[in-house]
């Protein structure tokens, strides 16, 4: 009930205390409560949805009686059930395994193996991350709550996009995981930037899921954001943070080309905006962008990769940087090429010097932090894409012509810029 260092007390809030959760924040707010403004908006955004869901639930009650509120929830919840079940008892049964691997840790360990196997048993689905590597001293150890969610995140991305998305659908999953593990630590262990790996378990999984159910998924998206967090000291004494979000896109899927610019499966984020970073801390973004031919070939293309570049405004800034995916590409399926690698560099009095994967340093006005994202892995074999699709890559600069004829097999005449089809077919053929 002790609200950090202040000794404010909030009263215990049950679901029938309206408003009382609005009233005691901004009760905390004026009495200058020493909390960031970021965190305090986090505070009024939570409070306020909370407020609206707990009015909108009355409402319901009121219009139609509890009785009948819970009556239909528990029906909406079985009913969800029912159709995941439904929905594993089309996949063939079996176990079905795969690996994948966190470069390091920032600490000294690496590579870092995620095991699962993935039991399909009738109308249930079971997970075992049996087989994981140990946890470790850097904080990306990922708590079993933030492991499941990776998992169920994966499932629930192959199932009827129609199905409803409630407490209902974990019914017929397992997920276990021995404690001490990377994706099952104890006390000690360092969790602050357990999302890496928890993006990094459903990869995992869409890995197993690929045996399972191959013409639903698909292949690896670049896997993780690539977050920094920037802090400044102004003379006056005052202290900024801020967390500025690097992301390039997905993997080809069974039917369409990867979603490209945005986040991978199990975030709700974006790249963060220019102009706000730029208005709201001393950095300034130089470059920002798609990099061209980075995206893993496939008969549906990844996504390309990103590259963003900052220019340091203030004296000195301190920066802790996190990425992956430097070692171990995003992958392909059927037959598609992995996706481009990450990596970060530093450019300082004109000289460059590349980075660990993760590191914290401080910054000098002038100097340049160069952030290229890794992208998507390919969905099937390259030289079955269609031509006219790679033709509109190339108008488009997404890739140039000589990535689309060693990559594709399809050659385009520069006179005309049109597709020569008899120097296509024969080149696939020979490539093939």
């Amino acid at each position: 009930e002790n609200v950090w260092q202040e000794g404010i007390q909030i009263p215990p809030l049950k679901l029938y205390d309206r408003g009382r959760l609005n009233t005691g924040l901004m009760e905390l707010i004026a009495k200058n409560v020493r909390v960031p403004d970021m965190v305090l908006g986090d505070l009024k955004g939570q409070a306020a949805g909370c407020f609206v869901g707990q009015q909108r639930l009355e409402q319901l009650i009121s219009a139609y009686g509890l009785g009948t509120i819970r009556r239909y929830a528990t029906e909406l919840l079985d009913y969800t059930e029912r159709m995941t079940r439904t929905e594993f008892r089309g996949w063939k049964d079996g176990t079905y395994t795969f690996t994948d691997y966190v470069d390091d840790d920032g600490m000294g360990t690496g590579p870092i193996a995620i095991r699962v196997a993935l039991t399909v048993k009738g109308d249930t689905l079971a997970l075992d991350f049996s087989g994981t590597d140990p946890q470790v001293k850097g904080s990306i150890n990922c708590p079993l709550h933030s492991t499941r969610a990776g998992a169920y995140t994966a499932i629930r991305c192959v199932l009827n996009a129609d199905l409803p998305t409630n407490g209902g659908f974990f019914r017929p999953i397992t997920v276990t995981a021995p404690p001490g593990t990377l994706v099952s630590p104890i006390e000690p262990a360092a969790t602050c930037n357990r999302a890496l790996v928890l993006a990094r378990v459903a990869d995992t999984v869409f890995g197993a899921l690929a045996q399972a159910t191959p013409d639903r998924t698909p292949a690896c998206s670049e896997g993780m954001v690539s977050p920094m967090t920037w802090g400044v000291r102004y003379p006056d004494g005052r202290a900024a943070v801020w967390v500025d979000n690097h992301m390039s896109g997905r993997g080809g899927t069974p039917r369409m080309d990867a979603q490209e610019g945005t986040a991978a499966w199990v975030y709700n984020a974006n790249n963060t905006s220019v102009e706000v970073t730029e208005a709201s801390f001393p950095i300034r973004i130089t470059r920002f962008g798609f990099i061209p031919n980075s995206g893993g070939p496939g008969r549906f293309r990844g996504s390309l990769g990103t590259y963003r570049e900052f220019e340091v405004l203030a004296p000195e800034v301190s920066l802790t940087f996190r990425s992956d995916r430097r070692e171990h590409q995003p992958w392909g399926l059927k037959g598609g090429a992995p996706g481009r690698a990450s990596d970060v560099a530093l450019v300082r009095n004109g000289k460059t010097e590349r980075m660990p994967a993760k590191f914290t340093t401080t910054l000098r006005k002038g100097d340049r932090l160069c952030s290229t994202m890794q992208s998507g892995g390919g969905y099937g074999n390259p030289f079955e894409r269609d031509p006219a699709r790679v033709l509109k890559d190339v108008i488009d600069e997404k890739i140039d012509t000589n990535h689309a004829r060693e990559a594709y097999g399809v050659v385009i005449d520069s006179e005309t810029g049109r597709i020569d089809a008899e120097k296509t077919r024969t080149l696939r053929a020979e490539r093939r």
